[in-house]
C-alpha cells in the first residue's frame, strides 16, 4: 500500500468528523497538532534528501518557462502576501473570490493553463485590466498533467508537463516575501484572515508556515449550506498540506508526491484561524472537470452514508453576500 493511502486511512481512523465543531471553535486537539509534527519532521528530511530548489532549467528546454535563478530568493522580494492562483477551467467562482481576497493582499498571481475550455482565460485577463497593479497574469501552453493522468507518477519535477513545475513556475513569478496558495474556489472570511495578516507583519521576519484551515462547504438534503460529516477531512480542508503562508526560500518548492503534489520547506507549521470557505463542493461538477475517470467515483464515495451538521451563520452570510444570495445549484 503507498504512503499517501497509508497516511489518508490512518488520518480518517484517528480524526473522526466528531473533532470538526472543536476546529471550528479554534481548538486544535493535540492529536492533530502530533500529526502535523510529524509532517514537519517529513519535510525536514526531504529538504536534507533534496537539497535547495535545483529545477531551473526544464527539460523540454523552452526558455520562456525556465525559471530564474534569483525567484526563489527572499532578498529580492519585497515585504507583502503573494496569492498563488494556477488555473484550468475555473470560470465558475473565479471572479468572486480574486474580488474578495484582493483587498487584503498585495498580489494575486493568475496562472492560466491555456487548455482551459471554459472563460477562465477571458475572466483573469479582465482582472489584470481592473487591477494592473495587483493582478499579474500569465499563460502556460505545455499540458500539464493532473495526479491522477497515467503519465504523473513518471514526469520528473523537471518536465513542463509536470503538476510540480506547474506549481513552481507560478510561485517564482511572486514578488512578495510571503506566499500562499490560492484556489478558484476558495472564498475569504475576511476578519479572520486579516487577523492573520495582521499577525505576519508584527512577526518580521516569520521563519514559519501559518496554515489556514478551510471549511468545505456542502448542500444538505434540504439545500442549505452545511459540512459533510464522513470524516474529518470532509468537513475541514488544509489541516495537514501546504495551504497556509509561508515565506519563500530555495529550499521551499513544490514536487511530485506520490498519489499528488507536495511541498518541500523547512519550516515549522503554527495553525491559524479557519480563514476561507472552500466551495468545491458546490461547483456544478463539484470540482471535478479536471480529474478524467476519478469524477465519478469521488462523488458515489462523498455521497454514500453521508451526514451533515449546518454551517454557522456567519460563514452562510458571508457566502450569501459574496454570491449576491444566489446558491449553485447542483
Amino acid at each position: 500500500m503507498r504512503i499517501d493511502k497509508i497516511i489518508d486511512r490512518i488520518s480518517k481512523t484517528i480524526f473522526p468528523w466528531s473533532l470538526i465543531p472543536h476546529i471550528l471553535s479554534g481548538s486544535i486537539p493535540l492529536s492533530l497538532r502530533i500529526f502535523v509534527w510529524l509532517i514537519h519532521l517529513k519535510r525536514k528530511y526531504l529538504v536534507r534528501k533534496k537539497g535547495s530548489f535545483k529545477w531551473l532549467h526544464n527539460i523540454e528546454d523552452i526558455k520562456e518557462y525556465n525559471i530564474p535563478a534569483s525567484a526563489l530568493d527572499p532578498k529580492t522580494k519585497k515585504i507583502g502576501i503573494s496569492a498563488l492562483a494556477r488555473l484550468k477551467n475555473a470560470e465558475e467562482f473565479l471572479e468572486t473570490c480574486v474580488e474578495q481576497l484582493l483587498p487584503l493582499i498585495d498580489e494575486m498571481i493568475l496562472l492560466v493553463d491555456i487548455n482551459s475550455s471554459d472563460k477562465t482565460e477571458e475572466i483573469c485577463e479582465s482582472l489584470s485590466k481592473k487591477h494592473p497593479k495587483k493582478c499579474k497574469f500569465f499563460k502556460y501552453a505545455p499540458e500539464v498533467y493532473p495526479w491522477n493522468h497515467p503519465k504523473y507518477s513518471s514526469t520528473p519535477d523537471n518536465s513542463v508537463h509536470a503538476l510540480s513545475y506547474f506549481y513552481n513556475y507560478c510561485l517564482s513569478k511572486a514578488s512578495y516575501r510571503y506566499v500562499m496558495k490560492f484556489d478558484d474556489d476558495m472564498l475569504v472570511i475576511p476578519e479572520n484572515f486579516k487577523e492573520m495578516i495582521d499577525h505576519i507583519h508584527r512577526e518580521q521576519p516569520m521563519e514559519m508556515m501559518l496554515a489556514l484551515p478551510q471549511i468545505n462547504v456542502s448542500l444538505d438534503a434540504n439545500g442549505e449550506y452545511a459540512i459533510a460529516t464522513k470524516y474529518l477531512q470532509s468537513g475541514i480542508a488544509a489541516l495537514f498540506w501546504d495551504h497556509g503562508i509561508f515565506p519563500i526560500s530555495e529550499e521551499t518548492y513544490f514536487y511530485n508526491d506520490t498519489g499528488c503534489e507536495n511541498i518541500i520547506m523547512p519550516h515549522k507549521i503554527k495553525y491559524g484561524k479557519i480563514s476561507f470557505l472552500h466551495l468545491k463542493n458546490l461547483k456544478s461538477d463539484q470540482g471535478l472537470k479536471n480529474y478524467t475517470g476519478y469524477g465519478k467515483k469521488y462523488i458515489e464515495d462523498l455521497q454514500r452514508g453521508t451526514e451533515y451538521i449546518s454551517l454557522p451563520k456567519k460563514y452562510r452570510d458571508t457566502i450569501k453576500n459574496a454570491l449576491w444570495d444566489s446558491k449553485p445549484i447542483l
